[in-house]
This record gives C-alpha cells, sequence and structure tokens, in this order.
C-alpha cells in the first residue's frame, strides 16, 4: 500500500484488522461479504507496526507468548527465527532464548525490536501478515533479506506491506496506490511507475511524508 502521508494508508490497514467500522461500502473476505467488523478476529491476520510491543520477558516468551516450555512447537520457532534473521541479534541465538531482554526490550535496538516482532507474527502461522513500516529501523542489507524472506513465503502467507521505501514494494504482486483516502489505482510497481506521475514522484519524497 503507497501513498503520501494522510493518503489513508493506516484507515485502510485498521478496516482491514476490523479495529475501525466503514461509514459505507462492504468489507469482503475472499468474495464473501463481513457482516460485522468484530467477525474479521475470526481470521488469523498477524500485525507488525513500526513500534511493536515488547513484554517484560525473555527472547522465547516474545515470540511464543507461551509460558509453558512443553507446548512450544520448536519447527514453528526455528522458522520465525530464520524469517526475523534473529540470529543476527547475536551468535548462537537458540542457545540465549531464555535470556531477559528488559522492559519493552530496553536492551534491544530498534531494528532487533522489529526482528523479533516479525518472529513472533510468523510463530502465530497467519493466514494474512500484515507490515506497517515494520522494516523501517532495520539498516538497507537487513530489510532486504527480511523482504526476500517475504517474497519466498508468498505462497504460504498473503502479505500486506506499509513502507517508507517504495523501492522494497518491488516485490509486491500488487500494489494499491492511495490519494486522499480513495484507491486511485492498482498494479504492479511497473505498471504505476509507468502510468502516474504522482506515484513516481513518491520516490523522491522524504521518509516522514511517506
Amino acid at each position: 500500500i503507497a501513498g503520501i502521508s494522510g493518503s489513508g494508508k493506516t484507515t485502510l490497514i485498521n478496516i482491514i484488522l476490523g479495529l475501525l467500522k466503514p461509514e459505507r461500502g462492504q468489507i469482503k473476505v475472499n468474495n464473501l461479504i463481513v457482516s460485522k467488523t468484530s467477525d474479521l478476529q475470526d481470521y488469523n491476520f498477524a500485525f507488525v507496526p513500526q513500534d511493536p510491543i515488547i513484554i517484560d520477558g525473555s527472547f522465547l516468551d516474545n515470540i511464543t507468548l507461551k509460558n509453558n516450555n512443553s507446548v512450544i512447537d520448536n519447527i514453528k520457532l526455528k522458522q520465525s527465527i530464520d524469517f526475523g534473521n534473529l540470529n543476527k541479534i547475536k551468535e548462537n541465538f537458540l542457545d540465549n532464548m531464555g535470556q531477559l531482554i528488559g522492559e519493552n526490550g530496553i536492551t534491544l535496538s530498534g531494528g532487533q525490536k522489529q526482528r523479533l516482532a516479525i518472529a513472533r507474527a510468523i510463530y502465530k502461522n497467519p493466514k494474512l501478515l500484515i507490515l506497517d513500516e515494520a522494516t523501517s529501523s532495520l539498516d538497507s542489507i537487513s530489510e532486504q533479506e527480511i523482504l526476500e524472506n517475504v517474497r519466498k513465503n508468498k505462497n504460504k502467507v498473503c502479505t500486506i506491506i506499509i513502507s517508507h521505501n517504495l523501492q522494497s514494494l518491488k516485490i509486491c504482486d500488487q500494489i494499491i496506490f492511495l490519494e486522499k483516502s480513495k484507491i486511485i489505482s492498482t498494479g504492479t510497481f511497473e505498471d504505476l511507475y509507468a502510468k502516474h506521475e504522482n506515484f513516481k514522484s513518491l520516490i523522491n519524497v522524504s521518509k516522514s511524508d511517506i
């Protein structure tokens, strides 16, 4: 989803998540009308915001949100760690899963928190993964590694991305371009770049305006 600040990106995401009820129109999932926004909670969504919440616990607590180690799925745990590139945080990550990371992850950088939140979302095994500026605190190499993981797993999980870095949207099969709370156009990155000067101009807009 692309558009300048105030174009309606966050509002659209909040509607998809069932946090906002649209004043008009319909919400459909797989062409079926969702009568109540609360019904959207029945779908397996995972949401990673720009500033994720980190609980006062260990790496393991934050990924699985489980208190009983016997119910942890170690295969899903390994997949989640790989997807979020958590081994970048420290060597032998799996040997340090019980390490406490402090209130709101005070011992971690912003990028490390985001990777942890992404791993938590993947552990949930979602049908729909929403990344709202979820790679904005990562360096360019780490961001590309996460996006490559998204691309490789696109047949397993449908992913919606909002990103200040429009170049990262090149991996998307379809981009929704918003202006003034309206969908102006949809298509691939190449389609929109060729057809819309306003879309092309976003590439040169400062991060704070996207």
